[in-house]
């Protein structure tokens, strides 16, 4: 098959439900993207799985402008601090 053009390309749709509502739809998600999605790609003919819906986990950086001055940084200073702190690496490197 071709790469996915339109969503005649999908083969597949499966829907993730907790029926003990211990788990909120982010959390879900988190299952989807980071255990499912993993698991599947592994079988043979699989080339990409696809997560919608849910909510993604997202971090948000609040920064204090007087806390800025006292540590004399800038907001670049702090832009760079987080680059560096997702930067993602082959399982290989140390």
């Amino acid at each position: 098959m071709g790469p996915i053009s339109t969503g005649m390309g999908l083969i597949l749709f499966y829907y993730i439900e907790d029926e003990t509502g211990k788990y909120t739809l982010e959390e879900l998600r988190t299952i989807q993207d980071w255990l499912i999605k993993f698991q599947l790609q592994t079988v043979p003919g699989v080339t990409e799985v696809l997560g919608i819906g849910g909510w993604e986990k997202q971090f948000h950086a609040i920064v204090d402008p007087n806390a800025l001055l006292r540590y004399d940084l800038s907001i670049n200073d702090i832009v760079e601090i987080i680059k560096k702190n997702n930067l993602n690496v082959g399982a290989s490197f140390i």
